[in-house]
């Protein structure tokens, strides 16, 4: 029988071809919040003691912004288990990720209210309730 110290382990001190998965949307969280992870592993919003603004919902899908975020404007979808932030600019995830057809209707949806996802960005940098936008039809 093998100990476990006959094991490699990466830099992190994780054992080879471990489970664990890296928070995908650690970026996203500031110094002293608490970490949540969802059931497959990938970083979750902590909805605990927050208000986080429910801006759309279509297909499953759920669009949300949080109060007073850092740049660059973003918003999150949430579909299923996964979650993704979405630079409202540029119409790419820059966290996170979506299964591709959810991701796919996520961006048809904030073309079509990319003005409006930009004035509630200002809304939420200064701690207002952000307008709801209409679902995807």
């Amino acid at each position: 029988m093998r100990s476990s110290s006959s094991f490699a382990s990466d830099s992190r001190g994780n054992p080879p071809h471990s489970t664990r998965r890296p928070p995908v949307l650690s970026d996203l969280r500031s110094e002293g919040r608490k970490k949540s992870y969802s059931r497959s592993g990938v970083l979750a919003p902590d909805y605990v003691g927050e208000r986080l603004p429910t801006i759309s919902r279509f297909y499953g899908v759920v669009i949300r912004m949080f109060h007073n975020d850092h740049a660059p404007p973003h918003f999150h979808a949430e579909y299923a288990e996964a979650v993704a932030a979405i630079s409202i600019e540029r119409l790419e995830v820059i966290a996170g990720m979506l299964p591709p057809r959810a991701l796919l209707l996520v961006l048809d949806w904030a073309e079509l209210h990319k003005q409006e996802l930009l004035e509630n960005w200002e809304l939420c940098l200064s701690k207002k309730q952000p307008n709801k936008i209409q679902p995807l039809a």
